[in-house]
């Protein structure tokens, strides 16, 4: 059997309640911060209300493909301004760092109808047992940074498997992380203004299987969406399916 599927070695967390900070008996007594059931449904799963895909694919065709800036005096703003700024740091000696400078939210009917069909599959899977389907979030929205890939293509095409390369931690897919500040290190950078650029993304992650890092993987087991793994503090979701997620917004900053 693969070795990558066993941990290295056991690790002991002594947890403090009170502070919620956990020391780990590693000899270095590394500290980490652990975050209550609520902290953590809100760093992973923040969804903005009222800009949700639509609830069936025949809503699309009410639907126009648009390129909406998002000003930063709407609520809209702010709610994914503080998703962003939940990882990535505002200051740096006093002075301000990566400063949000534009927002923009995509609506591209033939993508949102592709992924719709992607969604209702996933529910489908599991009609038999409703209180298991009821108790998985199918939807999330996540970061993803382009690399040297212009967002633009993806948010007139969405994501490309063939475009990914083979040395992935987990196999050839696409990549989506819980944390902004994460997916900020594989940030696309605008020549023009030298600006940084990453999606928050619709992501189908549905039934995820935690798997430890594998870069052989090329599917999924039937039955679920996506591997689901940990990666420098950060919750990492792979997909094997070009259709499983939907540029949504396309979030710039300035690093200075």
């Amino acid at each position: 059997m693969d070795k990558s599927f066993f941990f290295p070695k056991v690790v002991t967390c002594i947890l403090n309640f009170e502070t919620s900070i956990c020391k780990i008996a590693d000899g270095k007594e590394t500290e980490h911060v652990v975050f209550n059931e609520m902290a953590l449904q809100s760093k992973m799963y923040w969804e903005p209300e009222n800009h949700n895909t639509p609830t069936s694919i025949s809503e699309r065709f009410h639907l126009k493909e648009e390129r909406k800036n998002i000003l930063p005096h709407q609520p809209e703003w702010k709610l994914i301004s503080d998703y962003f700024y939940i990882t990535m740091p505002k200051q740096k000696d006093g002075k301000l760092i990566n400063t949000i400078t534009k927002i923009v939210r995509f609506s591209k009917p033939e993508i949102i109808e592709r992924y719709r069909i992607k969604l209702n599959e996933a529910r489908n899977v599991h009609n038999e047992n409703v209180d298991f389907k009821n108790s998985i979030e199918y939807e999330k929205l996540l970061w993803h940074g382009t690399g040297n890939t212009d967002p633009e293509l993806i948010a007139a095409g969405g994501w490309k498997i063939n475009w990914a390369g083979d040395k992935n931690l987990w196999g050839r897919g696409t990549y989506f992380a819980s944390d902004a500040a994460y997916s900020a290190s594989y940030a696309y950078q605008d020549k023009k203004t030298g600006h940084r650029q990453m999606f928050l993304a619709k992501v189908i992650t549905g039934l995820g299987l935690q798997c430890l890092e594998n870069k052989n993987i090329r599917d999924i087991p039937k039955g679920y969406n996506s591997i689901l793994g940990w990666r420098h503090g950060s919750w990492i979701y792979v997909l094997y399916d070009n259709a499983l997620a939907c540029p949504w917004y396309l979030v710039e900053w300035s690093e200075k």
